[in-house]
């Protein structure tokens, strides 16, 4: 598992930057027609937008299975710019990438799930813990990790399951999906997880 952690990779101005457009932000009703999608969003007990930054066929693909019913067309400039210093940082490239800024409300979780994984690629999420309690913990795989708001945090999100438990404080994470061929992350494509990856695609997808 290629999980990476950089402590305090946002300032606390961002912060208030990308909390701004949080509190301006006001849930809607989606119609979702994924089910797999409508079970994950009513358990955040929240809301989440996704954004297609790269608008290639392969973020499209990807992404519209990721949202479903719930892009929007464009983000303030604070999540381009961390979109780039996320690629700087890691070295990895930024050709096709989505993003999802998601709020979970009291008592919200992330259930137990894997992302959308497009046979030939890694999608690998970089995630940024804005707001919530002080210390927090995603579960990856067999694995748990603890997180600290400004924390970024990276997995390989269609290779390994994972969630986050309820928490009694509302929380706000910042979600990139590099979408990055396997062999890019030291991944062969006859691996059992990239095996599983592809079933998995094709049963939600195709």
């Amino acid at each position: 598992m290629n999980f990476k952690k950089k402590i305090d990779f946002i300032t606390e101005s961002e912060k208030s930057e990308i909390m701004n457009f949080v509190h301006s932000y006001k849930k809607q009703d989606f119609y979702i027609t994924n089910d797999h999608i409508k079970e994950i969003n009513m358990a955040t007990n929240g809301w989440s937008v996704l954004c297609d930054l790269t608008k290639t066929i392969v973020s499209e693909e990807v992404s519209k299975f990721q949202g479903d019913a719930t892009q929007i067309e464009e983000v303030p400039e604070i999540f381009h710019l961390l979109h780039n210093r996320i690629s700087e940082t890691l070295m990895i490239s930024s050709d096709n990438v989505f993003f999802q800024c998601i709020y979970l409300g009291e008592n919200g979780e992330v259930k137990r799930h894997y992302d959308a994984g497009k046979p030939g690629y890694i999608t690998y999420k970089c995630n940024v813990f804005i707001d919530g309690p002080d210390v927090d913990f995603v579960y990856v795989g067999d694995s748990i990790k603890e997180i600290n708001k400004l924390d970024l945090y990276c997995f390989e999100a269609n290779l390994y399951k994972h969630w986050m438990d309820k928490s009694e404080s509302p929380r706000v994470h910042l979600s990139y999906g590099f979408l990055i061929p396997c062999g890019d992350l030291g991944w062969h494509e006859d691996h059992p997880r990239i095996r599983l990856s592809n079933r998995i695609w094709r049963h939600y997808i195709k």
